[in-house]
């Protein structure tokens, strides 16, 4: 299964000073393995996580990177994941818990360069779209495979259907906003701001002109 991702485990692991400080956890209830790559100092942690499918079937694994509260451990019993940093222990609450904590965390996701096809004819898009639920501001930055800065903007989701309560079933209100630019390949940042509650993003999209 990690095929995908031979070369940056390689890289993580050989980034830890001593590999017996390397660990893992399972969270059961949302199928993510977490793998946690202590770096040198006792601060500083990378994480790769691999998101299973819990339905069974064909296996198609999802692998993430980041570096959340620099989590060094972490240990799942009886539905609660809890986080081991060198600041103390965090438990991680689930989607529809609400905490007594004033703020809310903050989305920052950033995705690999996207060719869409071809890897090397410039494309032109027309749109982007977005699927996402809950309430409060998206922010879209984008730009191009030099690292040049292709576009922003900014998505006001205030979804208070019904939408957002089973996952087989189609989003009905989704964002389309226009998105005219020329690019080779780009990488897409998301980020939220004023979210209160649950706000999830979906999936996107970029419409190409052919």
């Amino acid at each position: 299964m990690s095929d995908k991702v031979d070369i940056l485990y390689r890289e993580l692991f050989n980034s830890v000073p001593n590999s017996e400080s390397i660990s893992a956890v399972f969270d059961q209830d949302t199928a993510q393995y977490h793998v946690f790559f202590p770096q040198d100092g006792d601060f500083l942690c990378k994480r790769l996580t691999l998101a299973m499918n819990p339905e069974g079937g064909e296996s198609q694994p999802k692998f993430s990177q980041g570096d959340f509260l620099n989590s060094r451990c972490g240990d799942f019993l009886n539905g609660k994941l809890v986080l081991g940093t060198s600041g103390g222990t965090f438990d991680v609450l689930n989607v529809e818990e609400v905490n007594d904590v004033a703020v809310t965390p903050e989305l920052d996701v950033t995705t690999p360069l996207l060719w869409h096809g071809s890897l090397d004819e410039t494309k032109e898009t027309n749109s982007i779209i977005l699927q996402a639920a809950g309430i409060g501001k998206i922010i879209v930055d984008a730009q191009d495979d030099k690292g040049r800065l292709i576009g922003s903007m900014v998505i006001e989701v205030n979804d208070t259907s019904d939408d957002n309560y089973f996952q087989d079933v189609p989003l009905s209100v989704q964002y389309e906003r226009k998105w005219q630019h020329r690019y080779r390949a780009a990488q897409y940042r998301f980020r939220t701001e004023g979210g209160r509650g649950l706000l999830r993003i979906i999936g996107f999209a970029i419409t190409v002109r052919t």
